[in-house]
């Protein structure tokens, strides 16, 4: 199944697999605010990718994109798992539908009918996993790893918080939203 990247804040590039830093388990989720929650849900446009964001009664984030793939419509429907920081909202999301074990993370801003949605350094994080200061591997291609971080999720999500380089703030990805 091909896999393109979505959304207010990392979608596209977990969707589109643009990010080769990957963790075992999603974010611990942190209830939103209807306010958040309204800034989020809606259908978003980045490049020729369309995807709609929504929230259940329950206030789980549902991402859901549809493709049009050997004479058939495809959907692919991701949960997303959002944790606040302050007043910072990180997001993950399968890295695949359906995995469990491969989960791939953002941080994001929506402002108004645009989203920005910043991916982890992976500099930064293969320097941590190859210093040994955090658990997990570096895998594949010397000119595109794949990081895997083995650390508890809210482990990464602190280090996010709290460690200037952790994300890279100079290739933000922006989202359109079209309603």
């Amino acid at each position: 199944m091909k896999m393109k990247w979505l959304f207010p804040a990392l979608c596209l590039l977990l969707l589109a697999g643009c990010s080769n830093v990957v963790m075992m388990e999603p974010f611990p989720e942190t209830p939103l605010t209807d306010q958040e929650k309204g800034a989020m849900e809606g259908t978003w446009r980045i490049g020729d990718d369309t995807f709609r964001l929504a929230f259940d009664r329950s206030g789980a984030a549902w991402l859901a994109q549809l493709d049009w793939e050997d004479d058939e419509f495809k959907i692919q429907l991701f949960r997303l798992c959002c944790a606040r920081r302050g007043d910072v909202i990180y997001v993950s999301m399968p890295q695949e539908p359906g995995a469990t074990n491969r989960y791939l993370f953002a941080e994001i801003k929506p402002q108004g009918d645009t989203a920005l949605a910043w991916m982890p350094n992976s500099e930064f994080f293969q320097a941590q996993v190859e210093g040994g200061q955090l658990e997990g591997t570096v895998e594949g291609k010397p000119n595109h790893p794949e990081i895997r971080l083995a650390a508890p999720a809210s482990a990464i999500l602190d280090l996010l918080s709290t460690t200037p380089g952790a994300i890279d703030y100079k290739n933000p990805m922006v989202f359109e939203r079209i309603r």
